[in-house]
């Protein structure tokens, strides 16, 4: 799972659990959230990895309709293929999965 990290809380010590110094005040941990951003967030997630989608397809059919020819165009259109397509796939699921993770997360605070 790419967010695991992402929940990871660090630890602090007994004496100044929940508070953190800022300035002369002190200041709570935050702990909940705006439901409605949340929801927002999550569907400009998916719309953005719609987006993502969109423009592999898009990108594709530039290299594919380019008449391009000799060791860089093969250079090029293999590292496309195998490298860089493959990254913004990786890019579309990730911001699927974030968009997972922030609506169970949103359905849970619900209750």
């Amino acid at each position: 799972m790419i967010f695991k990290s992402c929940y990871t809380v660090p630890k602090r010590s007994r004496r100044n659990a929940g508070t953190e110094r800022k300035g002369n005040r002190m200041a709570m941990d935050m702990v909940g959230a705006n439901l409605d951003q949340m929801q927002a967030m999550g569907q400009r997630f998916e719309a953005e990895a719609v987006e993502v989608e969109a423009l592999i397809t898009r990108l594709t059919s530039v290299v594919e309709e380019t008449r391009w020819e000799g060791k860089y165009a093969r250079d090029f259109e293999a590292r496309w293929n195998t490298e860089f397509k493959g990254a913004l796939k990786n890019l579309a699921g990730a911001l699927r999965e974030a968009k997972t993770v922030v609506d169970t997360n949103r359905s849970n605070r619900q209750r």
